[in-house]
């Protein structure tokens, strides 16, 4: 028996090695708690005899930390004090000692019986403790699949309603039952069956990510629980991916096969119930809807949440495809020097022409963002922006400039500084004519993370824009702490007219503190003359809104830029 004794006294550590000397142990021993755990990367001990000089000793911290090793490599372990206190004795019997022992009580006779029966209640406690998660192991899986039984199952989604009605969170539960799946069993033999059904597990399971529980209910029902927090369609777009998957055949031997769709059936916590009992019932009602529609599709229990979801997805595909099918535009909003309405260059407006309907960012940007297509789409705004803009700067010989909005899912990306230095390098722009604008949350979120994505366009020689600010949380510190070169004012604050004082106020004391900063200033909105005259007043450096002009076509712009420059326009290739 290999013994390893840890006490930081001496004399107690002395003669406990003494008490084995002539006993058949193999002693090693340590003066330093610290010692132990590097010991034992290279030395496997079967009983570890640790010293204790109080309740909050490092013996104590000791032992929790070895009982919090799996039990099948850590030791049986004997605890040894002065201290006759029984709540010091219960507290480390508890925390996994097999055994404790008073110093005064030490011999040879009663310390060899002590390492020996500490052993093997430690072997003992093991066994248990294999066959308890054996036990727990088959009560709780699927033995054909592996995967979560009903049991499971509910106990899960039971324990996650909890935490959701805590936090006010989020659930979807669907069932999933494979249509004609009886035909297979019928015609190759249930072993066949079985193993088809291990396949379609593999299937399922590939189609989803971590922290989402899936379990075979019996039979050819599944379930599935997503507690995420992508929003309430995540559902419809698993869905989608199951469908997907199983639509390709599964060859179980040569010459033998199969192929089965499935109907899935989703209800939503807390739309669709509160219990676990009436989430599953309804969510079987939808799936046995699906069937009855036809198989091979997900059905919501409500009819108003399936018509949110299908409009939801049919959007989520067409977005996918707006720009290879060059159903995307830019619109172009003038931007004027307040001083005598010098046209500065335009603010680049993305618009989506759908089902011959041109639809405004509003209706759509949130699901780009969610679905992280914003990236691609951003991508694309970018480099169609700039070349726009190189094609008025040679047709035109003017020096017209070009704001473009960014997202903060787009900061995210780590390749977005150099996509933006390759479409400068592409068309040969000065990038000083470009300006990227932001919003104020993108200031407040991971905003070390955006200060160095910021600094590495400022870095190009473009200029980074504050957009509607005042509305929000930025402060001053953003100002200075982000490379910002230019503030946009929101138009809700913009004065009216000259009687509109409180805005008024509020306008000259912003536009103050920005000219302090040696920063630029936007006015947004300005829809009216008196608007005009009021930012005049204000010493706002430029204008933007529909008084001045509306967003334009970029042939409507190229026309505008033709008129002001009084330039003759050239042929854009």
């Amino acid at each position: 028996m290999n013994v390893l004794v840890v006490d930081i006294v001496h004399f107690d550590r002395e003669r406990i090695c003494r008490a084995l000397k002539n006993t058949p142990a193999n002693v090693d021993k340590v003066a330093q708690f610290s010692e132990v755990v590097p010991r034992l990367k290279n030395q496997i001990y079967d009983v570890i005899i640790i010293g204790c000089s109080s309740d909050e000793c490092q013996g104590i911290s000791l032992l929790y930390e070895l009982r919090s090793w799996p039990w099948d490599t850590a030791p049986a372990i004997v605890m040894v004090s002065r201290l006759e206190d029984v709540d010091l004795i219960q507290r480390c019997l508890h925390a996994g000692a097999q055994d404790y022992l008073f110093k005064s009580e030490i011999s040879e006779k009663r310390l060899w019986f002590a390492l020996a029966n500490a052993r093997t209640r430690y072997d003992i406690e093991l066994k248990q403790l294999v066959d308890y998660k054996k036990v727990k192991h088959l009560s709780e899986t699927d033995s054909l699949t592996g995967l979560n039984n009903r049991y499971m199952f509910e106990a899960s989604l039971n324990a996650a309603l909890a935490n959701a009605s805590r936090s006010s969170g989020h659930l979807e539960v669907l069932l999933i039952d494979l249509d004609n799946f009886k035909r297979i069993n019928d015609t190759h033999g249930h072993d066949i069956g079985d193993e088809f059904l291990r396949r379609v597990t593999d299937n399922i399971r590939s189609c989803l990510r971590d922290g989402e529980l899936l379990a075979r209910l019996g039979g050819d029902e599944f379930a599935l629980l997503l507690t995420g927090n992508e929003g309430q369609h995540s559902a419809a777009r698993v869905s989608r991916r199951i469908l997907d998957k199983l639509q390709y055949p599964i060859t179980l031997q040569p010459a033998m096969g199969g192929q089965v769709s499935a109907s899935i059936g989703i209800s939503l916590y807390p739309e669709d119930g509160t219990s676990a009992e009436q989430l599953l019932k309804h969510a079987d009602m939808a799936m046995y809807r699906a069937k009855k529609q036809g198989k091979n599709k997900f059905c919501y229990y409500t009819a108003e949440a399936q018509r949110r979801t299908v409009a939801r997805v049919e959007l989520e595909n067409a977005l996918k495809s707006s720009i290879l099918d060059n159903s995307l535009e830019l619109y172009f909003q003038p931007v004027f020097k307040q001083e005598n309405k010098v046209l500065w260059g335009f603010e680049s407006l993305l618009r989506w022409r759908r089902n011959e309907v041109l639809l405004l960012p509003d209706s759509f940007i949130h699901i780009a963002e969610e679905t992280r297509l914003i990236r691609p789409i951003g991508k694309w705004i970018i480099s169609s922006a700039v070349h726009q803009l190189k094609k008025w700067q040679v047709s035109f010989g003017t020096d017209v400039k070009m704001a473009i909005n960014l997202s903060a899912v787009q900061l995210e990306d780590n390749h977005i500084v150099p996509f933006i230095s390759s479409v400068i390098s592409k068309y040969k722009i000065d990038p000083q004519c470009l300006e990227f604008e932001i919003t104020e949350t993108m200031l407040l979120d991971h905003s070390d993370h955006n200060i160095q994505k910021l600094q590495g366009i400022s870095n190009l020689g473009c200029s980074i824009a504050l957009d509607d600010f005042g509305t929000g949380f930025a402060s001053i510190s953003h100002l200075q702490r982000f490379p910002i070169d230019v503030v946009k004012i929101d138009r809700s604050l913009i004065p009216i007219d000259e009687h509109d004082e409180k805005n008024f106020f509020l306008s000259s004391g912003l536009t103050s503190m920005i000219r302090s900063l040696s920063l630029e200033s936007v006015a947004e909105g300005v829809e009216s003359e008196a608007q005009y005259e009021c930012c005049k007043k204000l010493n706002v450096n430029r204008l933007q809104g529909f008084n001045l002009s509306p967003p334009l076509t970029h042939q409507q712009a190229g026309r505008l830029i033709h008129q002001l420059t009084s330039q003759p326009i050239m042929t854009q290739r």
